[in-house]
């Protein structure tokens, strides 16, 4: 009799044989739709293989695992996902930073001179220090709609950047590539 694999109790799970178990992990593979779960199998498939559940005691937590929510949580805490929208984020910003403080310390450079030394240093330290966090500031405003549309992973990005960069800053079109990249895309 096929049974499903939600319906096992954790006594007849224990008494389940190797193979067995395997059909139960790579179905639970194949049901996932989430990543985060697929990998979360696998991961589980893979120390199953590598024979990390010989014994019944170990055959409960594997159990647990499989079908209680608080392991996987505990995986994912490990394991953080790396195309999360922070990470892919993180991977946007970082451009960003750099140009930001590349134009800052190029105006205070240009802002200082016709200073003294000492009076030039500051102008250039201080547009570097704080006009850097008021230009990555102003980008971030400036490029909202485009990294909202690349953290996304929107299929028209480019499209969108190049009306972001060139379509009027802060007004009408501004808006309308924001709603677009914002608005869902399937």
């Amino acid at each position: 009799m096929i049974k499903s694999i939600y319906s096992y109790s954790e006594d007849e799970f224990v008494e389940l044989n190797n193979t067995e178990i395997e059909q139960i992990i790579l179905k639970l593979i194949k049901l996932k739709k989430d990543k985060n779960y697929k990998n979360y199998y696998k991961y589980i498939l893979k120390k199953f293989e590598d024979n990390d559940f010989p014994d019944k005691k170990s055959r409960t937590s594997l159990f647990h695992a499989l079908f209680d929510d608080k392991p996987f949580r505990t995986y994912l805490k490990k394991n953080p996902n790396p195309n999360s929208l922070f990470r892919r984020y993180k991977k946007v910003v970082k451009g960003q930073i750099f140009f930001s403080i590349f134009i800052s310390f190029a105006i205070g450079v240009i802002a200082g001179m016709g200073y003294s030394f000492f009076n030039y240093l500051l102008t250039i330290l201080g547009w570097g220090i704080i006009g850097s966090v008021v230009v990555f500031l102003f980008l971030q405003i400036f490029l909202l709609p485009s990294n909202i549309a690349h953290i996304r992973q929107h299929p028209e990005k480019s499209i969108i950047l190049l009306i972001n960069l060139f379509g009027g800053g802060f007004g009408l079109p501004w808006f309308i590539v924001l709603y677009w990249a914002a608005k869902d895309f399937k």
